[in-house]
């Protein structure tokens, strides 16, 4: 099967664009800071669940959330009782965070 030539051109397009989207992933924590963090509440989408947390920068607060697929420990309540849970966050942009604590990720 050939492909023309308008096939050629959005394919390069959606090739290019995850490239871009994982360099951007990547680059975005090259210059980063660890804070703490603790978790708030627990949200949904179909079958997967997704623990919220908070954190402070600079005095503002930004809030990020975490998939029960990557936590080891998936109990809202026992998650709320860590006081520090450790995350970085990008210097670039505050609201990109990430957890880092290995005391919940698997």
């Amino acid at each position: 099967m050939k492909l023309t030539k308008r096939d050629r051109i959005g394919l390069l397009i959606i090739i290019a664009s995850v490239l871009a989207l994982f360099l951007f992933s990547k680059l975005i924590f090259i210059n980063a800071e660890d804070t703490c963090a603790h978790f708030t509440s627990i949200g949904g989408v179909r079958t997967t669940d997704y623990y919220n947390y908070s954190y402070i920068v600079d005095g503002n607060q930004f809030d990020g959330s975490l998939s029960d697929f990557n936590l080891s420990l998936r109990d809202l309540d026992s998650l709320k009782k860590i006081e520090c849970i450790q995350i970085e966050y990008s210097v670039y942009f505050s609201s990109f965070s990430r957890v880092i604590d290995k005391r919940i990720l698997k």
